[in-house]
């Protein structure tokens, strides 16, 4: 379930206009509104949740997947610092 915070990424278009312009929009979940949306590409309203951008824009959850955000740090070690028994002289 996405929630806020969440890095999420549009993978549908538009349900109401079917429209695929915002297909691959990457954006970090603002919060959940769960109520009337508005297309902003048709104006079409519909009862629905929607996963919030910024301020009253958003996009229905139904378009959108959660997705893991990019590891932080280095996580192995550089191969050519690293040394095993056989290496040594």
């Amino acid at each position: 379930m996405i929630k806020k915070g969440d890095l999420v990424m549009v993978v549908k278009p538009t349900l109401c206009c079917d429209r695929p312009e915002r297909m691959g929009f990457v954006f970090e979940a603002q919060g959940i509104h769960d109520g009337i949306i508005e297309c902003l590409l048709c104006g079409e309203e519909r009862e629905g949740v929607s996963v919030v951008l910024e301020n009253d824009t958003g996009f229905p959850i139904e378009c959108l997947m959660k997705i893991d955000p990019p590891a932080t740090g280095e996580t192995t070690k550089d191969a050519t610092t690293a040394r095993t028994s056989d290496d040594r002289p």
